[in-house]
């Protein structure tokens, strides 16, 4: 009996401690397990994550562009008429000052008096220079002989 008794007890030690050794390595496995099982679904919701910050930021930069044309448009829109108002404006100035100057040039404009004399002598020299050209045409006097009366 002693001998059976020493057997069970090495038996039972052996069982012991392949039962510890066995339950180590299938809890190694499990952490094997659990830890490739974390890493799977770490991986899976990091993509998904990324894809659906990715479609979030598509959305909202078409909104944005969207709404950045709009905005643009408008202030175009705005612009351009204060440009066409500040043109009318402009032209209208430059209309009323030349209205302005017209004006004074009238009321300070004095025609010049041509004395009766300086008539006379003006239509007497344009008679000579016109009987000079009928004289150079048959013949009679040469080109040289021509005069100027706009200095008379």
């Amino acid at each position: 009996m002693k001998k059976n008794k020493k057997l069970f007890l090495r038996l039972a030690g052996m069982s012991l401690i392949l039962m510890i050794i066995f339950s180590g390595v299938k809890i190694a496995f499990a952490d094997q397990d659990i830890g490739y099982m974390i890493s799977n679904w770490l991986d899976r919701k990091r993509i998904e994550s990324l894809k659906e910050i990715d479609n979030t930021i598509s959305e909202e930069q078409a909104t944005q562009t969207s709404r950045l044309k709009s905005e643009i448009n408008k202030k175009i829109k705005a612009a351009e008429e204060q440009y066409h108002s500040f043109i009318e404006s402009e032209k209208l100035k430059r209309v009323q000052g030349l209205e302005k100057y017209t004006t004074q040039l009238i009321e300070k404009y004095e025609a010049p008096e041509i004395s009766r004399e300086e008539t006379i002598k003006k239509l007497e020299c344009i008679k000579q220079k016109a009987e000079i050209e009928m004289d150079i045409v048959l013949g009679k006097k040469g080109e040289n002989e021509l005069i100027s009366c706009s200095n008379n």
